[in-house]
Formats: structure tokens, sequence, C-alpha cells
């Protein structure tokens, strides 16, 4: 019997079965999460005794192994294996990641993956590896909860609501984060708390305290906002943008199908997965040429927090959040002559505020070699007003 035959009569037998038990795999996982998201939270969050640290470690497992099965049982209840495979390419190297750390760590009592960061000198990023793989599923069962539909109501919200609500929801969470214990080193008030995650979401560059009262884990939260506040705000400019291009009002459900793509969250095809990608890759860049600027005197205590402060301040840049890792910004006595990381900052504020559309249409691989085949074909009017304003704004400025 071929291996295809096999297959049509797995999939017969499993047919009946197929949505009920997704159904259920989805609402367990994504109870599990949410536990596991929590229990993380009190981990960062508060002061930890080590039965507390033992308890968060196996929920962390626990919540690990039902990813693995979750995405085992979706793999084989799929009737095109192959092409979910593909379809799910970075889910499915998370998956193995994990599979290999729960081995790893089992047989050796190492996990493979903080023990990597250690060895280059990246302490501080260690444990921080499981919480993004924590968030990352948890995200991705949500949507698919959502697409899915199961049992959670369906709201249908204006953008300008949905816009409006994504932040004042952001806002509140990163609030309720930098007020918990480990997050500064002397306590932070409400005011203070909503006031600095208020003006990190909506990149404004205004802080009522210094960068350096918060602790490592209280600068990751405050980069996450503004990561998350500029991207929620360029993909509405982009997706208006797009709307206005083509004519159709903000309440054609299939304008906004095509911008965030309805068979893949962070799918290349929609438009708001092409921003995340090439918003994350040119902060990657920024922040490698940042890396390798920086001077001697910078006072870095190791080679972890000199990765973190490229990285932040290549997020804060491309952002336009304003926002850097030291009390003074580049005004400090040691940077103030470092034109280096000037001109990578200017060059990153100088790209975040240019647009996707533009960004797209003059880098774009695509873009690019269908001008080297048509030598006729130009960038379109649109990015060539932007461009061309943009370099008078900062010449004229």
């Amino acid at each position: 019997m071929s291996f295809r035959l096999m297959r049509e009569r797995l999939n017969l037998a499993l047919y009946n079965s197929k949505e009920k038990v997704l159904k259920i795999t989805r609402l367990i996982s994504f109870g599990v999460s949410l536990v596991a998201l929590f229990s993380l939270i009190y981990y960062y969050g508060f002061p930890q005794t080590t039965q507390s640290k033992v308890w968060a470690f196996n929920i962390l497992q626990g919540s690990f192994l039902v990813y693995i099965v979750q995405y085992s049982i979706r793999l084989i209840y799929d009737f095109h294996p192959w092409q979910f495979l593909k379809k799910n390419r970075f889910e499915g190297m998370m998956v193995v990641l994990l599979t290999v750390e729960g081995i790893s760590y089992h047989l050796t009592g190492v996990l493979r993956l903080q023990s990597l960061f250690v060895k280059i000198g990246l302490e501080n990023f260690s444990g921080f590896s499981s919480l993004f793989i924590q968030f990352y599923f948890i995200v991705m069962i949500a949507v698919s909860a959502v697409r899915k539909g199961t049992g959670i109501p369906n709201f249908r919200l204006h953008p300008a609501s949905m816009f409006i609500l994504s932040f004042l929801l952001l806002i509140f969470i990163g609030t309720g984060l930098l007020m918990l214990p480990q997050m500064t080193h002397n306590g932070i008030r409400f005011i203070d708390a909503i006031f600095t995650s208020t003006s990190a979401t909506c990149v404004t560059g205004l802080m009522v305290e210094n960068t350096s009262e918060f602790t490592f884990r209280g600068q990751v939260v405050i980069l996450m906002l503004i990561k998350l506040g500029g991207l929620n705000i360029i993909a509405f400019g982009s997706f208006l943008a797009l709307a206005g291009r083509i004519g159709l009002g903000v309440r054609h459900h299939e304008v906004i199908e095509d911008f965030v793509h309805k068979d893949s969250f962070i799918s290349a095809k929609g438009m708001l997965g092409r921003i995340i990608i090439w918003s994350v890759v040119i902060e990657l860049a920024g922040a490698l040429f940042i890396y390798f600027s920086w001077l001697g005197e910078v006072p870095f205590r190791n080679t972890g927090d000199k990765v973190f402060s490229s990285v932040f301040h290549a997020v804060s840049a491309f952002n336009s959040a304003g926002i850097s890792t030291f009390d003074n910004g580049l005004t400090e006595p040691f940077l103030q002559q470092h034109y280096t990381l000037h001109i990578i900052v200017g060059v990153l504020v100088f790209l975040g505020a240019l647009g996707f559309n533009p960004i797209f249409d003059i880098f774009g691989m695509s873009r690019i070699k269908e001008r080297l085949r048509h030598r006729w074909k130009q960038i379109t009017f649109g990015s060539k007003i932007a461009l061309y304003f943009s370099f008078i704004f900062v010449a004229v400025g």
C-alpha cells in the first residue's frame, strides 16, 4: 500500500472527529497558555523562592508539552500535511526547538538555549527566550481560536474604534507590568507607570522617570511597548493608505482581509505580515550597525548589556520613540561626539518616518527586479512625493 493511499484512508477515518478534536485542543491550549503566561508574569515580576521557581518551571514545561501535542494533532488531522508544514514552518521550528530542549533537559539537566546565551555573554537574555516562545504560542492560539470560532463572541468594530481600543489595552497592560516589584529598583507610582506606558506605546519620547530607574526586565517591557505601539501606528496608517489607494472605504472587509491575510497571521503575503517582517529586519540591521559602532568609553557592564542597548536604540529610533537606555540620551558626554551612532540613529528615524509603502516600493526585491528588467519603470508617484519631501524637510530643518 502506497503512502498516499494510507494517508487518504487515514483522512477518511479522522474526518468525522476533526472539527471536534481540533476545537477541544484549541480550547485546552488557550487555557494552558493563559495559566503559563500568568505564571511567567508572576515569576518575572515578583521576588521568588526556590519552591516558586520550581512550580513556574514545571508549569512552563507542561505548557510546552501541550503545544507540541497540539501541533502534532493539527498535523495528523490536516488533509495536506506537506502544505501544513510549509505554511506553519516557523511554528514547526518552535516545536522542534521545544522538543530538543525538553529531551536535552531530561537527559542532561541543561537547557541548551539558555546555556548558549550564557556562553556568548548574554546572561540577561537566557530567561526571556521562554517568555518569547510562550507569548508567540498564545498569540497564535488566540488568533486561531478567534478565526475558527470556538465560542468566543464575534465583535464587529469600526477600524478607528479597534485602533483606539488596542492602544488603550496595550497601555493598561504595560502599566500593570511596570508596577510589578521586579520592574523597577525603588518602585513606581501608578501615575508615573501609566505615563511611561502611554509615552512608550504612543512613541512620544517623554519620560518622568530615568530609564536607569527600571531594571532590565522593566526596560524589556518598555522596549516591547515601543515596538507594539509603533507597529500599531504604522500598520494602521499603511492600511488606511492602502484603502485610500484602491479607492475603498474602511468598511469593506475584503480590504481588511487582504491587509491581515485571513490564512496566516504573520504571512509575508499579507500587508501586515510584510510590515512585521520588514520592520524586524530593519531594526535588527540597525542594531547590528549600532553594536559595532559603540565606542570603548561607553560604560557597558557586559556583552548582554551592549547587545540589549543596541537593540533598544534601534527599535526606539525606527519607531521614532526618542527613548534611550541612557539617562541623558545621546547627550551623554561619552556619546556627544559619537557621530557614527548619530548617523545610524538618524537613518533609522528617517526610514521609520518614510512609511512602509515607499519602503516596499523602493527597496522591495520584486520592485527592484522589475525596474531592472524594464528600465522605463520608476518608483510610484506617491513614493517620490514621500522621499523628496522627506529630504527637503531634513535639508530645510
